[in-house]
């Protein structure tokens, strides 16, 4: 029944959308159809508003809002469909460290459809980009309790409390990689955060930067690992079963942690991909260059707030609401900031990525530019790099100490923080 009412209210916004919305109209429509699940209604409400005022920064603020989690929340269900996290690897370490549930009963996954997934997923985030590139210079916000913001990976029906997006970001920022998802969204009770113009062009950087990693995955034909080993991950994938004829040897045999390790070099020694698409590489890197515009852009208005109004990327002169455990400051926006520039300069060729084996660095705009097939062991001891090394200046480890050092040893957590 509460969903009903939601919709209704969504939809009656659209029908009213000629007319003049009073300010936070739009705001309040967004936080609805998110906290509530309703993404489809929500999207279609404020998609009929946008089409008819393409000036209302809220509706279009909160309509890339609700296209992005609908993009989260299809591909979700689409690993779940074939049982993401419950193959062999899935078995060994825990289904408790899984973000999605598990599925009873998963479909068959080929190599063909695990490409078209991906490729579904770059559509979709494409469209958020879309969506969100018109906004001006626009007060207009939105705020949300993460805590209640649901996905339903399994299909219509209750959430369970591991598939809010307040549990999947302190699993995404939770100290190790392995520490289990906990039972309950972190923090407990309301967790809100405010989104603004800002915040806009943050989702727009993440929308590039997972379109880079699509692209990338995509240029390259990677059947042989997927055939072989894809049932590490989803127990609906072909190599799922163990091979016939597996024995036991003295640490457990096919169920021991030799097979594991004997798997896990197979699978590197699998990574030996051809590149059959050579534009999306070149798209990838357009894609990192998108990344870097729109930090340029975002930080300025995040140093300019007067508020404090619980941003979800504050400056050093507010508080802390979202991430309370990840201080911001001045020193780290500075080195951030620094670093994203060190990313441009990669880009472009102007500083190069050093190897340990050579005395040269490696080119990474030659490397998106001018792809070759991808061979992991090769790039790691040095063959695979070789077409791309030459003189120029490299960065080096002291600048990625400095990083950590200003950033705690977390700069990884707050890579995943601010894009």
């Amino acid at each position: 029944m509460r969903r009903r009412a939601i919709a209704f209210f969504l939809i009656a916004a659209g029908l009213l959308a000629p007319l003049a919305a009073a300010a936070g109209e739009l705001a309040d429509a967004t936080r609805q159809a998110l906290e509530s699940g309703a993404f489809a209604e929500g999207e279609r409400a404020l998609a009929d508003r946008v089409a008819a005022t393409p000036g209302d920064d809220e509706a279009r603020l909160g309509l890339g809002m609700v296209r992005f989690a609908e993009a989260i929340e299809r591909f979700g269900q689409a690993q779940y469909r074939y049982g993401l996290g419950i193959g062999r690897l899935g078995v060994r370490i825990g289904v408790a460290f899984q973000l999605l549930p598990v599925n009873p009963a998963p479909q068959p996954l080929s190599y063909e459809q695990q490409r078209a997934n991906l490729q579904a997923l770059l559509d979709d985030v494409a469209q958020v980009e879309t969506t969100l590139a018109p906004m001006g210079e626009t007060k207009a916000k939105v705020t949300l309790d993460l805590n209640r913001i649901q996905f339903h990976f399994s299909g219509p029906g209750p959430a369970d409390p591991g598939q809010t997006l307040g549990a999947i970001l302190a699993q995404a920022t939770a100290p190790s990689a392995f520490r289990p998802a906990p039972a309950t969204p972190s923090p407990a009770g309301p967790f809100e955060a405010t989104f603004d113009r800002a915040d806009a062009l943050w989702l727009r950087a993440y929308a590039h930067v997972l379109s880079a990693g699509l692209e990338f995955a995509l240029a390259y034909d990677w059947r042989d690992s997927f055939d072989r080993y894809a049932g590490f991950f989803y127990s609906g994938a072909k190599s799922a079963k163990p091979y016939e004829g597996t024995r036991p040897g003295p640490l457990g045999g096919a169920s021991g942690v030799e097979t594991d390790i004997a798997d896990a070099i197979g699978f590197v020694h699998s990574i030996h991909w051809r590149c059959v698409e050579p534009d999306r590489m070149r798209r990838a890197r357009e894609h990192f260059k998108a990344v870097v515009a729109l930090n340029r852009q975002m930080w300025p208005i995040i140093l300019a707030r007067a508020d404090d109004d619980k941003n979800w990327i504050p400056g050093p002169q507010q508080k802390n609401a979202a991430m309370p455990a990840l201080q911001v400051t001045e020193a780290k926006v500075k080195a951030w900031r620094d670093a994203v520039e060190l990313f441009d300069a990669l880009l472009d060729g102007t500083k190069l990525l050093p190897h340990w084996r050579y005395q040269w660095g490696i080119d990474l705009n030659a490397f998106f530019q001018q792809p070759g097939d991808f061979d992991l062991v090769y790039w790691l001891t040095g063959p695979g790099a070789a077409p791309y090394l030459r003189a120029g200046p490299t960065i080096g480890r002291q600048e990625w100490n400095d990083l950590q050092t200003v950033f705690g040893g977390s700069f990884l957590t707050y890579l995943v923080w601010f894009n």
